[in-house]
């Protein structure tokens, strides 16, 4: 029962780790920069 909930936890982490990916690869090409989003993704990155 543990691993499946840890399975899911880190599936949810993966599909918002992919969103982030994404977000960082669009500012890269658009040279664009969000301190917001910055903040987000470093609370993703300390939650993994």
């Amino acid at each position: 029962m543990r691993s499946g909930a840890r399975n899911l936890v880190g599936r949810e982490i993966r599909k918002e780790l992919d969103k982030a990916i994404e977000m960082v690869e669009y500012m890269i090409r658009e040279n664009v920069y969000s301190e917001e989003f910055l903040r987000t993704l470093e609370t993703l990155v300390k939650r993994i």
